[in-house]
């Protein structure tokens, strides 16, 4: 069967009121293979006109009106998010403006990602704006990690030419913790790296001297995974696996101390409360950091990203980092996919329960993004696909369309 009649046969399985999740297949094609052969079958015309700002056809957007915008707001925020960055807000009028940015502002996760993927200063505008004030260390924190995807575009591979200003404005406060700072520090080292500028070798020297590790330190436990990062950009690599074992250490210290717990004398509840949380801070930091790499088209030890990937499961078994690892077994292994595949979906039921089955599908849409996986490999995806019903269908379709984001922003000219 060919590829046309795969995906005409996977549409003809969306009910035709679905028109929604249709339109976000057609946008997510349109980022993986660019050209416009998808814009002419996308109804909807925020995802028209989505499709059309991601080739470079921003020209060619039909205004949309303010009430229509309204209802688009609560149905699809990315898509207005994305449609602000191209057009001057004062074709849309203040009051829509406003609502957007109120909007924008109970869901910053959803806004960084906007802001990476256009690549828009106006939207980031709009983000240091909402933070602006903030002085709260751990709410700095989780801004400073959402800044350093921002700047790196949710990779490894490029430098967006904003946002330096406010990790050095971060960086200079004396009152935050050693470890945010040397985040933050990170953040510039890898910056310099890409962009080729500064003496990474005494920025990474200054970074790493006197860096204290801590089992139960949340500041340490999100910031860690991000230095080790930033060091592995910079080309500091065995410095960066260094910092990864030792956070593999920590944890298993934790499970360690969490279990086997004792009926004549139990743990209390405040720890073991405290236990988990650290271990999943650790475990949610490391998994946005192998996903930042996974996407990337720099130089990746994929071997070892496998192997940590490999012992983290065995020691959790988490359907996202089996998610995650699956990403690298195609990198390093494309023309075996169908296999890999195969084995990802089989490993994946095995862990989740009858009623989360869908996770295994919508993480299955995050891994049809890779750049790395072949026109087969993909092919044997939608024919897996062609056996499940809608909704396992629709929870691949939002897997793809959300990863679409990150593992293709759009090419900058960086917009205005």
């Amino acid at each position: 069967m060919s590829k046309l009649s795969l995906i005409d046969t996977l549409l003809g399985l969306i009910p035709s009121g679905e028109n929604i999740i249709r339109d976000l297949l057609f946008v997510s094609l349109t980022r993986i293979h660019g050209g416009d052969k998808y814009i002419g079958e996308i109804a909807n015309p925020l995802l028209r006109a989505e499709a059309l700002i991601h080739i470079g056809s921003g020209e060619d957007l039909e205004k949309l009106g303010s009430e229509y915008l309204y209802r688009m707001v609560d149905l699809h925020p990315m898509g207005v998010l994305i449609y602000l960055s191209k057009i001057d807000p004062s074709d849309i009028g203040l009051r829509l403006y406003t609502y957007v940015i109120k909007k924008a502002m109970r869901s910053i996760n959803l806004l960084a990602l906007a802001v990476s993927y256009t690549g828009s200063r106006r939207l980031y505008d709009i983000f240091t704006g909402i933070i602006e004030g903030e002085k709260d260390a751990k709410k700095i924190l989780n801004i400073s990690i959402l800044l350093d995807a921002i700047i790196f575009r949710y990779s490894i591979d490029e430098v967006l030419p904003f946002g330096i200003n406010t990790i050095e404005n971060y960086m200079s406060n004396s009152k935050y913790p050693d470890i945010l700072r040397r985040m933050l520090l990170s953040t510039l080292l890898a910056c310099h790296a890409i962009r080729g500028e500064g003496d990474v070798d005494e920025i990474s020297s200054v970074l790493i001297r006197g860096l204290r590790l801590s089992t139960d330190d949340p500041f340490y436990l999100q910031a860690a995974p991000i230095i080790a990062k930033n060091l592995y950009v910079a080309d500091k690599i065995d410095l960066s696996k260094d910092i990864f074992y030792r956070l593999k250490e920590l944890k298993n210290r934790m499970l360690q101390s969490y279990g086997p717990l004792s009926f004549i004398t139990p743990t209390s509840p405040g720890k073991i409360t405290r236990i988990l949380n650290n271990i999943a801070l650790i475990i949610n930091s490391l998994i946005h950091v192998f996903n930042a790499f996974s996407r990337s088209e720099r130089l990746i030890d994929n071997k070892f990203a496998i192997e940590y990937l490999g012992s983290l499961l065995h020691e959790s078994m988490d359907p996202i980092i089996l998610a995650v690892q699956t990403k690298f077994l195609i990198r390093e292994n494309p023309h075996n996919v169908g296999e890999t595949i195969d084995r990802y979906i089989s490993n994946s039921d095995k862990i989740l329960s009858k009623g989360e089955k869908y996770v295994t599908y919508r993480n299955l849409g995050q891994i049809y993004t890779l750049k790395s996986i072949t026109d087969t490999g993909r092919e044997h995806i939608e024919s897996i696909l062609l056996q499940k019903g809608f909704d396992i269908i629709q929870h691949f379709i939002l897997g793809l369309y959300e990863e679409s984001l990150r593992q293709y922003p759009i090419s900058n000219n960086i917009q205005t």
